[in-house]
């Protein structure tokens, strides 16, 4: 297979909308091809050649790569609708990076805006650094969140992680906002950190770890003290992750768990790791 360098030969300093370079997973990586795919930078109308200079070469692996450096936070849609094939980011990336793929793998060595991996339906993204609101959450206006695909954030998130959260699995070496997992329907959420106001809200099915509460659930009226259990599912997430950051410290497998938000009858976990 091929490998596509993407480096930008111009300041980027305004947006940059790369949502059609998701166009990459469907065709030949030939530099004729891919000159002509359309960008638009500034809210204007541009080929990919007008930004990039481009560069293809032959790999040892049956999988198509991308590879872009020099990114900032002006990067819009990166992956999104990504489909096949590996895209490896390094530098910072702006709001909906990946947001709606459907299979492949997006890797991000840096930090990202808002929306990353929202409505996104399959396929793997790994992020070095922190995240913004809205991971793996519905869009602005929508109520339909992730619904499959793997999301790991080597440090933090904002609010709203999860929000309406279908299936799939979202793990966070780090900290993350307020209205965490709110309204979430099913899936699972790891969460190694802190968590901010609003936690659970609405939660109706689903599953979230987490290393401590901080009383957070002690005299919750919304969620019932089911006592201890072994998370028979471990090992699972264990390989998913790879990077085994989340899990190394962890003592105990046993956990309390609680189950709500009992104030619209929601049946959905919560592991809080017991020390």
């Amino acid at each position: 297979m091929k490998t596509l360098y993407l480096v930008p030969k111009i300041k980027i300093d305004g947006n940059l909308d790369l949502k059609n370079l998701s166009n990459l997973c469907k065709i030949n990586l030939e530099k004729k091809v891919v000159s002509e795919v359309v960008i638009y930078f500034n809210y204007r109308k541009s080929k990919l050649s007008d930004i990039f200079n481009i560069s293809i070469k032959s790999n040892d692996t049956k999988i198509k790569k991308v590879i872009i450096k020099k990114s900032n936070h002006h990067f819009e849609n990166l992956g999104r609708n990504w489909s096949s094939g590996i895209l490896k980011i390094f530098g910072e990336v702006g709001s909906f990076a990946g947001a709606e793929m459907s299979g492949g793998e997006i890797r991000i060595s840096g930090s990202c805006l808002n929306y990353l991996g929202s409505k996104m339906i399959g396929g793997k993204i790994f992020i070095s650094g922190n995240a913004g609101d809205n991971v793996g959450s519905s869009l602005f206006g929508e109520k339909i969140g992730m619904s499959g695909g793997f999301i790991y954030i080597k440090k933090n998130a904002g609010d709203y992680l999860g929000s309406h959260l279908r299936r799939g699995i979202i793990c966070i070496n780090g900290d993350i906002g307020s209205y965490g997992c709110s309204n979430m329907i099913a899936g699972s959420v790891l969460i190694s950190g802190r968590f901010g106001n609003h936690f659970c809200l609405g939660m109706k099915r689903g599953t979230v770890l987490i290393r401590s509460d901080n009383k957070y659930f002690d005299n919750n009226q919304c969620f019932k003290d089911c006592g201890t259990q072994e998370l028979n599912f471990f090992s699972f997430f264990k390989k998913e992750l790879g990077d085994k950051t989340f899990f190394d410290s962890l003592k105990s497998m046993k956990f309390k768990k609680m189950v709500g938000d009992r104030s619209n009858f929601g049946l959905g976990e919560v592991l809080i790791v017991k020390k």
